[in-house]
């Protein structure tokens, strides 16, 4: 449940005027725009503004205790009491949160009315009202058309996914009626033609784009349905793609049009006439760095890199593009194995670009490869990460650091501190039981696999690592093999697990084939580990100079030297005896 914070602080002025509830105090999740609603001191009916403070701190000590119904409750009366666009937002938000639809149609009600010109709210307040009340979803439609035409059509597809049936064919004839109360405004007719295509109605459809079209002949959201239309109509690609050839050349100063047909030649394999496109935008400066970053993607599939990283570069100097630049570059860095540059690149992506939490959990990963893990856990301590899935990826990459560093109670530590808040993750529950079994905790390891299982039948890591554990133990050798067999099923080219049953193989006593799927997975990973099992099961067998041979190998091509030194000692045999040398 996420915290609507109203107030943060207890003494605090009473001082009640603009969007925010009380100076000094921001609202969590307040919009970022301010509008003509806002402009003046909020008028009380009948509480005070003390009381009006009381019941917003009750609110939020309600949050604070779960106690979701009371929070909303008093954040439904202080939006209907002082018509505030933030306390309404909030109180919509919690309601459709906790699923309460009721509270939720009359907190949008007050959001809506007190923010006529905020699209969201319009929307939300449309997509509640409109299997029910047709008068108030018809005001709220009207004022999303005039808040923000230009993409009425597009959030109303967004709208129209959420519906029930009956909802869906409401919102259907509020739209026609939209655009007929409106025949001069193209955007209305876009909107009901987009309402009318998503349902495959082609022939409303298309009477609507006409109108459209009429108005506004360079609509690029209509010359883009249109097209689509034809594609769908005609079942080819090329009538459509020459539509947009001619519409192109009819508007030539239409960018994004132009974006859009030259992404259309992309996906038709049509590269050579899409690159004349780009070059074109790339002297339109709202359309020039996507345009670069588009030309230099297509350059490195041809591996073109040189070229690619010019063009790349261009993008650094448009702010849209800024971000998604350096993390390409990072990318090209890391191919031509610039390790420092790379992770200077990525450490330069904001923490407002979508590709901020990737880029810096990569700079993590590159500082761990030579063995810097102070860098890469600072790194990732600097990492904003915008989701849940991706906190957990950041927390699950700083685990993955500290057993790389053999900081081992360290990551337990961190793997306990996540379970005890979610006690069934299955990521977390899996990172924990590789630590507890190189800690040689295989019991409490084994348990925590099974309950990956439990929740994740056909986790295939999982079912690999438990296999592992109980092919280590000569009395439960045979228990392993379900496991590896199901996991080699979900993923039957796999060299950790085709290095799990050449292991099993070789605890059971079957040397041939333990020599075979091990060799197989080496092939293909070319792992120090697998290394280590090779050659031991070769040793053993009396291979010895086969065995020398793959441990030197490994020796010479990895970084990961310790797993083949760890066998050697295991095993005797002098690290002097396989004399890897230079080549």
């Amino acid at each position: 449940m996420q915290h609507y914070q109203i107030i943060s602080m207890i003494t605090i002025t009473l001082s009640l005027s603009g969007p925010t509830v009380a100076a000094g105090i921001k609202p969590a999740n307040a919009p970022s725009t301010t509008n003509k609603s806002n402009s003046k001191s909020i008028q009380f009916k009948k509480l005070s503004k003390k009381q009006i403070l009381t019941h917003l701190l009750t609110a939020e000590l309600a949050l604070q205790r779960n106690m979701y119904d009371e929070a909303l409750a008093n954040y439904l009366l202080v939006a209907k009491e002082t018509q505030d666009p933030t306390v309404a937002q909030l109180a919509t938000e919690l309601a459709l949160e906790t699923q309460d639809s009721l509270r939720a149609k009359e907190a949008s009600e007050v959001w809506a009315n007190s923010d006529p010109e905020n699209v969201q709210a319009q929307l939300v307040a449309l997509t509640l009202y409109i299997s029910d009340n047709e008068a108030k979803a018809q005001a709220f439609l009207e004022n999303a058309l005039v808040s923000n035409p230009q993409e009425l059509d597009q959030n109303l597809l967004a709208v129209f996914d959420q519906l029930q049936p009956k909802g869906k064919k409401h919102l259907t004839e509020a739209v026609t009626s939209l655009a007929e109360r409106h025949p001069q405004n193209p955007y209305a007719q876009l909107a009901s033609a987009q309402i009318h295509a998503i349902q495959l109605d082609v022939n409303a459809a298309n009477k609507r784009l006409a109108k459209t079209l009429a108005l506004q002949p360079n609509l690029t959201n209509a010359i883009q349905l249109q097209a689509k239309l034809i594609r769908h109509e005609k079942q080819s690609d090329q009538p459509a793609l020459e539509y947009l050839d001619a519409q192109v050349n009819k508007h030539p100063n239409n960018s994004e049009l132009r974006m859009f047909y030259a992404m259309a030649l992309l996906d038709n394999d049509q590269s050579n006439s899409a690159m004349q496109h780009l070059q074109m935008l790339t002297r339109d400066k709202q359309f020039a760095g996507e345009a670069y970053l588009i030309i230099g993607e297509d350059e490195i599939n041809q591996g073109k890199y040189v070229a690619a990283e010019k063009n790349i570069k261009q993008a650094l100097e448009y702010a849209s593009s800024v971000d998604k630049a350096r993390y390409y570059l990072a990318q090209l860095a890391e191919y031509h194995k610039n390790n420092a540059e790379a992770i200077s690149w990525y450490e330069q992506v904001a923490s407002s670009s979508e590709f901020h939490t990737s880029a810096f959990l990569r700079a993590a990963y590159l500082y761990s490869l030579k063995g810097d893990y102070e860098n890469a856990l600072n790194t990732l301590q600097s990492t904003e990460p915008n989701t849940f899935e991706e906190q957990k990826q950041v927390l699950l990459t700083e685990i993955d650091i500290m057993i790389e560093s053999n900081d081992l109670d360290k990551a337990l530590e961190n793997c306990n501190r996540v379970l005890g808040v979610l006690p069934n993750d299955a990521d977390f529950l899996y990172a924990r039981s590789l630590i507890l079994s190189m800690l040689q905790k295989y019991t409490a390891a084994e348990r925590d696999l099974k309950l990956v299982l439990s929740v994740e039948p056909d986790n295939a890591n999982a079912l690999n690592a438990l296999a592992f554990i109980l092919t280590n133990h000569p009395d439960r050798v045979k228990e392993a093999l379900p496991y590896i067999q199901k996991a080699i099923g979900l993923q039957p080219n796999n060299p950790a697990y085709m290095d799990t049953l050449g292991w099993y193989y070789y605890k059971s006593g079957n040397t041939q084939d333990a020599i075979a799927m091990l060799e197989k997975a080496y092939k293909i990973s070319g792992n120090a580990e697998i290394a280590a099992h090779l050659g031991e099961v070769l040793w053993t067998s009396g291979q010895q100079q086969a065995a020398k041979d793959v441990w030197q190998k490994a020796l010479l091509s990895t970084e990961n030297k310790d797993i083949i030194q760890k066998t050697l000692t295991r095993l005797n045999i002098p690290l002097a005896d396989i004399k890897p040398t230079a080549r």
